[in-house]
């Protein structure tokens, strides 16, 4: 969750010059593949400079018109431009017979328009070159993106995409004090990142595996929700086996037992979730240890707070292993199956709490009593599951009534369904929404088929205003 306040809106861009070669392809034999279906891809040369704060990018953009009709103007979510002087757009460039120009950069929104209309899936390939100057993470500010002594974090550090609703909109959110802001379609990737030659050399953490070059790595990762990298020349580095899942932890020194623990919860819950929830995250997952504090997932990386490793006792009724686990957990709920989060924060958020749950059961049935008695009841957590991110300006109210509340719904769920019931309803719900953006509509149709039990005394106890 970030809470950086919005940078004023730019000037108007004037600047077309060359920054970065064009980005090559990998060779034949590569991890490059053309991308499938209709996912957005997005092609990015990188090149950190040897300050470690300075990014130059060159962004391509392929896209097919999702919107069934012309589509006259396109929105990019700029998350980095929230940040005063991190994101500055040098030059926009265009393929095909189309002219696409800046209409306007307004917060965390970059708005192009396209002459003449795009036509419904007509595909539209562009090229942005810009700049990114990391800002400073903060002590105790939940912020991800940007620098600290030891680490720099790059999480929605590139313009996307958004995702495009059914209804006819583009599910854009101003961001918030607490919550995430953003909806992500699946797209896919193709990173080529060109690191300085430093000594120590930089350990890259990234959400998918590397292919090593003359200058740092190349990374290739379909249908995913978003691509995060994070570098530091002190991380120690071990890995685990979850089946077909590479698991890695990227991790500081001296927290070698805490790292440890944190690998194998991680394994053991994809491992037991893979099982549960009938699919499978990507190949690989990393964790990174950070300085910022909680945790937060994105697609095949999660972040856990330094806190969590310091304070680790060596027992699972401990925050790292909980917030490990659910942070795990949303490689499905989030990953796997999309969801509005700032709409419907309790859609991934109560699931992934609850996870924490079903984990917890299965590793000891005696840590289920543990767990109410220390992550949820001390708390008597209230309040409507129809708030959005925007009713709330401090976590702790949010986490109570989202987190909390949401788990005990879902919990209000399985009493009324019973285990074979309430488990099936999740399962079908993952398997039918893998892929997808689910809606709130969604999950109560699923887990209301599932039974012959009236679910709307449920709904009403927890969503009534």
């Amino acid at each position: 969750t970030s809470t950086a306040l919005p940078s004023p809106i730019p000037d108007p861009i004037t600047v077309d010059v060359p920054l970065l070669p064009p980005v090559t392809p990998a060779p034949p034999g590569g991890t490059a593949q053309p991308e499938t279906r209709n996912n957005t891809h997005y092609k990015i040369s990188a090149t950190l400079d040897e300050s470690l704060r300075n990014l130059q990018v060159r962004e391509q953009i392929s896209l097919i018109n999702p919107t069934g009709a012309d589509l006259a103007e396109i929105p990019l979510v700029v998350e980095a431009n929230r940040y005063d002087d991190a994101f500055k757009l040098l030059s926009l460039t265009v393929d095909g017979g189309q002219t696409v120009i800046v209409k306007g950069l307004d917060v965390n929104i970059l708005t192009l328009a396209i002459q003449p209309a795009l036509a419904a899936d007509q595909k539209l390939t562009f090229t942005l070159e810009y700049t990114l100057r990391l800002p400073p993470i903060l002590p105790d500010k939940p912020q991800i993106l940007g620098y600290t002594q030891r680490q720099i974090n790059m999480a929605d550090w590139y313009p996307f995409l958004p995702y495009y609703n059914p209804a006819g909109t583009w599910l854009l959110h101003p961001p918030a004090a607490v919550g995430e802001n953003t909806v992500y379609p699946l797209a896919d990737f193709d990173l080529d990142l060109r690191l300085p030659n430093l000594n120590p050399a930089l350990v890259v953490a990234a959400s998918a595996p590397p292919e090593s070059t003359p200058d740092g790595y190349r990374y290739h990762l379909e249908s995913a929700r978003n691509f995060v990298w994070s570098a530091s020349q002190q991380y120690r580095v071990s890995t685990q086996q979850a089946g077909p899942v590479t698991v890695t932890s990227y991790a500081f020194p001296a927290t070698e037992l805490p790292a440890w623990a944190a690998l194998d919860y991680t394994v053991q819950a994809v491992n037991y979730f893979s099982k549960q929830f009938k699919i499978e995250p990507h190949s690989s997952l990393s964790i990174v240890q950070s300085d910022f504090p909680d945790g937060m997932e994105f697609d095949g990386l999660y972040f856990l707070s330094e806190r969590f490793y310091y304070g680790f006792d060596g027992s699972p009724r401990s925050y790292l292993a909980l917030i490990a686990v659910h942070e795990t957990a949303h490689q499905w709920w989030y990953a796997r199956v999309g969801s509005d989060q700032a709409q419907d924060p309790w859609l991934d958020e109560a699931l992934a709490t609850y996870s924490e749950l079903l984990f917890y059961e299965n590793l000891n049935p005696d840590l289920a009593k543990w767990w109410w008695g220390f992550r949820v009841d001390p708390y008597a957590p209230a309040g409507s599951l129809d708030a959005t991110i925007y009713d709330f300006s401090q976590f702790l109210p949010y986490r109570n009534q989202i987190y909390l509340r949401g788990a005990q719904m879902l919990n209000a769920l399985r009493l009324s369904m019973g285990d074979a019931d309430f488990f099936g309803a999740l399962q079908t719900y993952a398997v039918r929404f893998d892929g997808k953006v689910a809606s709130r509509q969604d999950f109560f149709d699923v887990f209301q088929q599932a039974t012959k039990i009236d679910l709307s005394p449920v709904w009403t106890e927890f969503f009534s205003n």
